[in-house]
């Protein structure tokens, strides 16, 4: 067994590509466990050192064993960049570019070059990748709470140490999407593994206290279970969504849902109730949406610029807490146009070939969240739009490529048959 085993790490590490490819894919769950916690300190410092090494590690994969593309995931992020750029001109704010889009832009550009070099199989391995990162945070995540996690404290809101809770509880929920997706798609004892992981993951999302995730979270489920089966098995799969949503109803009469209980009674009061209690969060970001909507109408084309909005909403010192209108008030149309299409084009794409639910419901579930909060500067999302862009299959597709060989650059348009970079 041992003897096959080394034989088997011989192969793996027996070319210089080889190994940097491995290195490459085994800081990416590293990569995914620090970004998730990378709003606070020492935790973002650790995130800055992984996406440099990951980004230099790549940028040497390419320029030494293949070539760079650009095509249009490239066009539509530089695009989104450029829309930025050219607010913080108008708004004279240069110097306060925002450096986060940057990088952010430049390691998904990057790590699209890795992607597109990989086969669909190895695709999938990088989401399996992305779950054990959340898998390492869940872990620390119950080790840091212990006794809340261990007595199921649901109304305290946990995991302010480590990122706004509402933007933790995203990035637990996308996992549980992920996780939800294998426990379909593969076979054997692996199965038990994504059930115990996505269990692992609803109940700490439960956690954080976020009600929006939650239902964002119910509605997407009961999509995806509908999306990924057919025929007479769209009965019994409509059969399991009507029994989930009892339970869901049943569970919060106990008294550990008591707070996402009040929570939903008194979000239905402020909408359809003229008495009881109402959502005081809820009709705050219904108020800071609104102001942000005025802001947008003043400058439609190119916005107040980032980080803007907050001077000047309510004063307050506050975001919209809604990416529509967050994207429409700092970069105007242009810089939502470009964004939305940055997350639209590859959902479109996937839905419709199939085995592309990864790349489909990841971004669907961060399309459908920005009506409740910010997602265009945060961190995974620099992760899950290139891959779900990777997937898309070219049968022949024209792009441009730069390439490095005999100490001469060489810049070229070409036609490629999937995938891109066989030849």
């Amino acid at each position: 067994m041992f003897k096959k085993l080394t034989i088997k790490m011989k192969a793996k590490f027996s070319s210089l590509e080889t190994t940097l490819k491995s290195i490459i894919f085994a800081l990416i769950p590293l990569m995914t466990f620090f970004l998730i916690m990378s709003d606070r300190k020492p935790y973002n410092s650790l995130a800055f050192i992984l996406y440099g090494i990951e980004t230099l590690l790549i940028l040497f994969f390419i320029i030494k064993y293949h070539k760079f593309v650009f095509d249009v995931f490239s066009l539509l992020l530089g695009f989104f960049v450029l829309t930025v750029l050219i607010s913080q001109l108008t708004n004279f704010t240069l110097i306060d570019f925002p450096r986060t889009i940057l990088l952010l832009s430049i390691f998904g550009i990057n790590f699209y070059q890795f992607l597109i070099t990989l086969n669909e199989e190895e695709k999938h391995n990088v989401y399996k990748l992305i779950i054990l990162g959340g898998i390492f945070f869940a872990i620390y995540f119950i080790i840091y709470y212990f006794d809340d996690v261990i007595h199921l404290r649901f109304n305290e809101r946990l995991g302010r140490d480590f990122s706004d809770q509402n933007d933790l509880a995203k990035n637990l929920a996308i996992f549980v999407i992920l996780s939800e997706i294998f426990i379909i798609k593969v076979k054997g004892k692996n199965k038990i593994i994504y059930i115990i992981s996505t269990f692992l993951f609803l109940v700490l999302m439960l956690l954080t206290g976020s009600i929006s995730n939650l239902l964002v979270l119910i509605v997407l489920s009961a999509a995806l279970l509908f999306y990924m089966t057919k025929g007479k098995q769209r009965i019994f799969v409509t059969i399991a969504i009507f029994a989930m949503f009892l339970l869901f109803i049943v569970s919060l009469q106990l008294p550990f849902m008591s707070y996402f209980r009040t929570r939903l009674i008194n979000m239905y009061n402020l909408v359809f109730s003229e008495s009881g209690k109402i959502d005081h969060s809820f009709l705050e970001r219904t108020h800071l949406a609104m102001y942000g909507l005025r802001l947008f109408i003043s400058k439609p084309i190119f916005g107040y610029g980032y980080n803007q909005v907050q001077f000047y909403t309510m004063g307050k010192d506050a975001f919209s807490h809604n990416n529509f209108i967050e994207l429409l008030a700092s970069f105007g149309i242009l810089g939502f146009a470009a964004f939305e299409i940055l997350l639209l084009y590859p959902i479109i794409k996937n839905w419709k070939k199939q085995k592309k639910e990864l790349a489909v419901f990841s971004l669907l579930y961060i399309f459908v969240f920005q009506i409740f909060l910010i997602v265009f500067r945060k961190k995974i999302e620099y992760f899950l739009i290139p891959l779900a862009f990777s997937l898309i299959d070219y049968p022949i597709y024209k792009c441009y490529t730069l390439s490095f060989k005999n100490k001469k650059i060489y810049f070229s348009k070409k036609n490629y048959s999937e995938p891109l970079l066989s030849e």
